[in-house]
């Protein structure tokens, strides 16, 4: 297609400038700086003039003002420190008071001193010059009658230890007195006791009347004392009589207390009338001060109006110039508006019109220069639309090009897959049906070159379609737990057939129920994991995880860090500058040793930075390579945090075959309680297969028993949280208070996968916390961190259940209704026997589980509800019943936040989901039946002793090892022994079975054995 191209404007041609805007500019400011100088003139000298009267102002009547002012404020303080000079109670109250007294006098003299030129002021001053002295006698009476105080307070002291005496030593005298002197000597107490009282009591009078009242009766009370106890012993008499001449001194004495009361209270009144004298001088002295500060207002009014007289002339001389100044400014606007202004706003209009699209002509008359800008601008645009019509005919070149290739891209991928679909399905179909070994081979290399050829398809297309902006990613929920998995699992195979180690390190604070596009996450996860696999020939590969601190809110993000980290070939600066570009590697020795495309790595760093992060890399070459990258994803309300590992330990150790602890920890004893027997199986079953020694109770409080025994050595107790008669928290309190935090690891396991559950877990004193269903190896890699290499071994039961599971090939059928079997023999760590006895379990626990929750429902029973479900959701989960285990969670929800209006709907849900689940239960069961009875357990009649004899035998193997198989074998006993008359015992231990308690089924199994076997000795005696 040919296209012509519009010729280029012609440049514009310049003209001279005559009368143009800068000369017009220039003169309107020249007009506007002489008006400015010429008001500013006028205004400096308004304003000198406005300085000298205010400074003729500011020198003379303000400093009066403000000693006027001072001399009020302190005759003000002088006249409340007189009065509190004149009740002062102590000496260095006294002394205080006098000093800022006399410090304000000195003040306030000064101040009238400095007003003696006014009339009035010499006045002032003479008068605060006779208050000095005054003052001073003040102080003298004021501590005279502190000392008067001080010395009656040490007569009143004087006068309670004599009270105090006289009680002792009539309390002395009182046992050996003749009975004819108790009158007199209570007399004399009476006496005693009376002037004391008078006496103290005559320290709160105010009137020294009273006083010298109370000293006259005093002195006639004391000197009828002697007469009082004149008939006592001499030696008792002599000790009255010091008595009362101690009493006569301390109260009549020069210093006693009624002649010191006197003394106070004439002070106080010389005191008191000296005080009210100053007081009155100085309110005398505070009236001639408020006389003449009233004139100094006067005196200052009278210049301030005059100063606002001199400011109103200026005031209006100014706003004259200002509208002077105004006229011209307003002149001079006009002028450039109409020559400048305008025609720029012109211009700007009309090109404002030109970008929004509307042809509007651009102003061009004159000569000046806004008419050269406008013929300036003109040519710019005619340049801008003519390079926007090529950009045009470019852009939509490229649009037809970018049709064509992705048309061709849909049609190559619709044209390869075609085939490769066949390719791998057959193949894999060919493997199914057991060619020969050479041929198996065969099949097994076309397959895998298939697949390989699928994934640079994959690759290729996905390079396409980021170019293309075709590709979009998804925003849904998602477990990055899953993810994980699935990473470690796809290349676990390829680093087991190396030899690596492969690791997954995930930090504690790592939430798993998040939001984004867990393909597009997984894979640039499986990509990196894969070329750290390929690129490493011994050694490690870790994947690492950790998280940034999620923002809070409804719509809350957090950063994911991820880290692989290898010991493979590594790389150079150069090589890891060129490692991002499509179809590039290292170099191309990489490609012929390793193969690739070199598409992976310039395909994870765009779907990082899509998905708001980055890649980057850190090589040493021989050394091994990391390479870090970021994802922005969204956190589900709620979330929990993943497993709080530092480190997994290996998910894929070199020749390992299952998941076993560490070889220092083999052997360990291990404690497990649980309520549910499902739990307590596969318990059991994982931890022995990973080489430790189990103990499985049924209660916290055994668990608590036993944990605490002396010499129990057991390495670690593995908890569930929700139980009867004690909760997993109430456990590790219990526990932690006898034996400290470092003596016993405790782990929780419960169906609470959230990140509150696991805190509460920790505050109880736990020391991690794994949730149900219990994958193989978070287990082991809990047990690895936290188990410690001490305690009692014990015979490891490992080899006894690999024997087990060998003989127990083919125990599960390959779908079972109701059941997810893959992740469920996943957390059996593989045994397909252990999922079997597991399942049974369940349906004994659980068959009458819709007509419980029925009857949970109709008794309104809210929190056995809720535990109920708990239980169910925690089995049903471990087992596989996925859908029951869905249905459960919910129900213990509503049960918990007592949402009654939904609970009859979450039961029905619930009875439907296990009605599949126990349904192939119930089949599992009759298979077993079928299989163990015949050979064990032959139906025996009632004349036939020997089979009853050997189910018993069978149930007590049984019940002795804890195996979940007692219930079918008490079914088949009971069948044996019906009409033996054994029924009673036959439901105790029924009972028991059911409610898994094997100690009393077993105690109530022997009282039957017993009962059996006297029976049939009877039959058999002739």
């Amino acid at each position: 297609m040919m296209t012509t191209e519009p010729a280029p404007a012609a440049p514009v041609p310049r003209a001279p400038f005559r009368g143009g805007v800068g000369r017009r500019v220039g003169l309107g400011l020249l007009v506007m700086v002489g008006v400015l100088l010429g008001v500013s003139g006028a205004a400096l000298y308004d304003l000198a003039q406005f300085r000298h009267a205010l400074s003729d102002l500011s020198n003379g009547a303000l400093p009066r003002i403000t000693t006027g002012a001072v001399l009020n404020g302190g005759l003000q303080q002088v006249l409340s420190q007189a009065t509190r000079l004149g009740v002062a109670a102590s000496h260095p109250e006294r002394r205080v008071t006098l000093a800022e007294l006399t410090a304000n006098l000195t003040a306030v003299t000064r101040s009238a001193q400095a007003l003696s030129d006014i009339e009035g002021g010499a006045t002032l001053a003479g008068v605060l010059g006779t208050l000095v002295p005054t003052v001073a006698d003040l102080d003298r009476l004021v501590a005279e009658r502190i000392d008067a105080a001080a010395r009656t307070d040490d007569a009143l002291d004087e006068t309670r230890r004599l009270s105090a005496e006289a009680g002792a030593l009539v309390a002395a005298v009182l046992p050996t007195l003749p009975a004819d002197r108790l009158g007199p000597l209570t007399a004399w107490t009476n006496t005693v006791n009376r002037v004391l009282n008078e006496s103290t009591h005559a320290g709160n009078s105010r009137f020294q009347r009273e006083i010298a009242r109370a000293q006259r009766d005093a002195a006639a009370a004391l000197s009828a004392l002697p007469a009082l106890h004149a008939g006592l012993p001499a030696e008792q008499a002599e000790r009255f009589a010091a008595l009362h001449r101690r009493l006569e001194a301390a109260l009549l004495g020069p210093s006693g207390l009624l002649p010191s009361l006197m003394e106070r209270q004439a002070a106080i009144a010389r005191s008191k009338a000296l005080t009210n004298q100053v007081l009155v001088m100085v309110e005398e002295v505070v009236k001639i001060s408020h006389a003449l500060f009233e004139r100094i207002n006067a005196a200052a009014a009278g210049e301030a109006n005059g100063l606002s007289e001199l400011a109103a002339t200026q005031n209006r001389i100014l706003v004259g110039l200002g509208a002077l100044g105004f006229l011209v400014a307003l002149g001079v606007y006009l002028y450039l508006r109409r020559f400048l202004t305008l025609r720029l706003v012109r211009l700007n209009d009309a090109v404002l019109d030109r970008v929004e699209g509307r042809e509007t002509p651009l102003p061009d008359g004159g000569t000046d220069e806004i008419a050269t800008i406008s013929r300036s601008i003109r040519h710019f645009l005619d340049e801008i639309a003519r390079r926007q019509q090529q950009v045009e005919e470019a852009r939509r070149r490229a649009e037809e090009a970018s049709r064509a290739k992705g048309d061709f891209l849909a049609n190559m991928s619709h044209e390869i897959r075609t085939p490769m679909n066949a390719i791998l399905g057959l193949s894999h179909l060919a493997l199914r049906a057991g060619p020969p070994p050479r041929q198996r081979g065969y099949l097994t290399r076309i397959r895998a070159s298939a697949t390989a050829l699928l994934g640079i398809i994959n690759d290729i297309l996905d390079v396409s379609k980021i170019e293309a902006g075709m590709l979009t990613l998804e925003r849904v929920p998602f477990d990055l737990s899953a993810v994980l998995d699935m990473v470690a699992g796809t290349a676990a195979l390829s680093a087991e057939e190396k030899g690596l180690v492969l690791r997954l390190e995930v930090a504690p604070d790592v939430p798993t129920a998040l939001l984004g596009d867990p393909l597009r996450l997984g894979q640039v996860l499986l990509n990196l994991v894969n070329n750290a696999v390929k690129f490493t020939e011994s050694g490690s590969v870790v994947l690492g995880v950790t998280a940034a601190p999620p923002a809070t809110g409804k719509d809350a993000e957090t950063e994911l860090r991820f880290a692989v980290r290898d010991t493979g070939i590594g790389m150079t600066a150069e090589q890891v500058a060129r490692l991002f570009q499509p179809f590039a590697q290292a170099d191309s020795s990489t490609t012929r040793r390793y193969g690739g495309t070199g598409l992976g790595l310039a395909i994870s760093r765009r779907l990082a930075v899509m998905m708001g992060g980055g890649i980057a890399v850190d090589s040493t070459p021989g050394l091994g390579s990391t390479f870090r990258f970021t994802v922005t994803v969204g956190v589900q309300d709620g979330a929990a945090t993943a497993l709080p590992a530092v480190a997994d330990p290996a998910l894929v150790e070199p020749g390992l075959a299952g998941l076993q602890v560490d070889e220092p920890l083999r052997g360990l004893r291990v404690l497990v309680a649980d309520d549910n027997a499902v739990n307590r199986l596969v318990a059991r079953e994982l931890l022995e297969d990973a080489g430790l020694a189990v103990t499985a109770v049924a209660s916290g409080g055994e668990a608590v028993r036993l944990a605490l025994e002396p010499g129990a050595g057991y390495a670690a107790l593995l908890t569930d949280i929700q139980m009867p008669d004690m909760d997993g928290f109430a456990v590790a309190r219990a526990i932690r208070r006898q034996c400290g935090p470092d003596r016993l690891p405790i782990i929780a396991m419960t169906a609470h996968a959230l990140e509150e559950e696991r805190r509460r877990c920790l505050d109880a004193g736990m020391d991690d916390h794994i949730a149900k269903p219990v994958e193989p190896h978070r287990l082991v890699a809990v047990l690895n961190r936290r188990l410690k290499p001490f305690g009692r071994r014990e015979a490891l039961p490992v080899a006894k259940a690999a024997a087990m599971e060998a003989g127990h090939s083919g125990t599960l059928p390959d779908s079972l209704e109701g059941f997810d079997l893959a992740p469920a023999l996943a957390r059996m760590n593989g045994r397909a026997l252990t999922l079997r006895r597991a399942i049974l379990d369940f349906l004994d626990r659980y068959g009458d589980a819709p007509v419980r929750l029925e009857h949970l429902r109709r008794a309104g029973d809210g929190p056995a509800m809720e535990r109920y479900a708990h239980g169910l959701r925690g089995s049903a989960g471990t087992v596989g019943a996925m859908a029951a285990s869905a249905a459960a969670a919910a129900l213990e929800l509503a049960a918990r936040e007592e949402r009654w209006d939904a609970v009859p709907a979450l039961v029905a849900d619930l009875s439907a989901a296990l009605g599949p689940a126990l349904a192939s239960a119930e089949t599992l069961r009759a298979l077993e039946m079928a299989a163990e009875g015949a050979p064990d357990v032959p139906a025996a009649r009632p004349d036939r002793p020997n089979g009853g004899e050997e189910a018993l035998r069978l149930l007590e193997e049984a019940l002795r090892s804890g195996s979940l198989s007692a219930a079918a074998r008490f079914a088949a006993l009971r069948g044996l022994l019906a009409g033996h008359g054994h029924d009673e015992a036959l439901d105790k231990v029924g009972r028991a079975v059911e409610a898994l308690d094997f100690a009393a089924a077993r105690a109530a199994l022997e009282r039957l054995a017993t009962a059996w076997t006297r029976e049939r000795d009877r039959e058999t005696t002739p």
